[in-house]
């Protein structure tokens, strides 16, 4: 406007300078804002979004390659009826976890999280995936006692990758992606290398099993210093948590179920070499 605040104002202007200025200094102590503050500045950036863009696909190439290599390698081994009970057990493993971290992950990277909750959150929804799982595999119809004991082995595995979610979830808030993709890529190796290694030295499909849990349990341990509940989250800070994931669960449940509960109903109803010569076949296209 035509008055401006600064030397050689008028003396009204400079009146009205000095209401202006104490009302704004008035509404930042209000705030908690100290005066002459340095305006809070964001983490530096590391890298450009290309060599991050490179980084992400990069992992992912190197994982599906692992899991592909791993696949081919165990199917072939174990022939179909033995895959059959190991592909049964991962596909009904997978669908009772189809709501996953309950959407803490993303809670926690677009900031309705900090770290201590997501220590706290993600311990927790990984004993409840192991319960699931548990009680899962006991009811599921037409397994086998050795498909079952696959089912709760497999899924306890799957259930550590979300107690260490902070292992993965804190550098890649702090933009540090490729710390994250090379933590993703050594768990997702270990654990196809370990499965390949039980198979080829004659443990069948329960022996991968079980070495797929000792793996979860290795990564957990490993992971240690991220990992575990430092404060208690209260009942009604994770029943807030829960409500505010529910639009990530429903994606969550939605996608796990499209590519896994064929599967898992196909288990019901026909012999694990059925189930294995299917869950091959829709590997390569899915």
């Amino acid at each position: 406007g035509p008055w401006r605040c600064g030397d050689g104002a008028s003396t009204r202007t400079a009146s009205a300078c000095s209401r202006r200025t104490g009302s704004f200094n008035g509404v930042a102590e209000m705030l908690g804002v100290q005066k002459n503050a340095a305006p809070a500045m964001t983490p530096r950036v590391r890298g450009s979004a290309g060599t991050d863009a490179a980084i992400l696909v990069g992992s992912r190439a190197i994982m599906f390659a692992a899991s592909t290599a791993s696949l081919v390698a165990v199917a072939r081994i174990l022939g179909p009826a033995e895959y059959g009970v190991l592909a049964v057990a991962g596909a009904i493993s997978l669908a009772v976890q189809a709501f996953g971290a309950l959407g803490l992950d993303q809670l926690y990277l677009r900031g309705d999280v900090d770290e201590a909750e997501l220590r706290a959150a993600s311990l927790t929804m990984g004993l409840l995936q192991m319960a699931v799982v548990i009680i899962a595999a006991a009811g599921w119809p037409h397994l086998s006692t050795v498909a079952r004991l696959c089912t709760v082995a497999l899924g306890v595995s799957q259930a550590t990758a979300t107690v260490r979610l902070p292992w993965l979830l804190v550098p890649h808030r702090q933009l540090l992606f490729a710390v994250r993709a090379r933590r993703e890529v050594a768990a997702f190796v270990l654990t196809q290398l370990v499965i390949v290694a039980a198979v080829v030295s004659g443990f069948g499909p329960l022996g991968a099993a079980a070495l797929a849990l000792t793996a979860g349990f290795v990564l957990v341990a490993t992971s240690r210093a991220q990992v575990g509940a430092r404060t208690a989250v209260s009942r009604r800070r994770l029943m807030r948590l829960i409500l505010g994931g529910v639009p990530f669960v429903l994606s969550s449940i939605f996608y796990t179920l499209y590519l896994q509960v064929d599967a898992a109903l196909l288990a019901a109803l026909a012999a694990p070499a059925v189930v294995a010569q299917y869950s091959v076949a829709y590997s390569f296209v899915a």
